[in-house]
């Protein structure tokens, strides 16, 4: 298969073959548990959880939605509800390709101070603050 289909995704390794010639190989899953296929261990970042490597993001984004969660981490401990937030901008400088297929988003304020990561869903780009 074309791996950039698969690029930059987050997938579950339930099995790792040790091959022969020293190269380890995963057995990927997607989030509905369907199996998609091996790949070279070499080509992977492993995830701290489902959530996803942290992945480079340059962008500004406006929450777009009152209802919503705006989270402190990926165990779902909340900062608080969205709705403080409705309609003010923030600069994305990392994003998360979750392995449920959501993407979230690491916010952060005029002051570069952090404000919690928010699902993408709830957003809509703009060119800045």
């Amino acid at each position: 298969a074309n791996m950039s289909v698969y690029y930059q995704k987050t997938f579950q390794v339930k099995v790792k073959y040790n091959h022969l010639s020293g190269a380890v190989y995963y057995s990927l899953y997607d989030n509905n548990g369907k199996w998609k296929g091996y790949i070279n261990s070499g080509y992977t970042k492993t995830a701290r959880g489902e959530q996803g490597v942290p992945l480079a993001a340059n962008k500004y984004v406006e929450i777009t939605s009152k209802s919503g969660t705006v989270w402190a981490n990926f165990s779902h401990k909340s900062m608080g509800s969205m709705s403080a937030y409705h309609h003010k901008r923030f600069h994305v400088l990392v994003k998360y390709n979750h392995f449920t297929g959501a993407v979230y988003y690491s916010l952060y304020d005029r002051d570069n101070d952090w404000k919690g990561y928010v699902n993408s869903c709830y957003t809509s780009n703009v060119s800045g603050f």
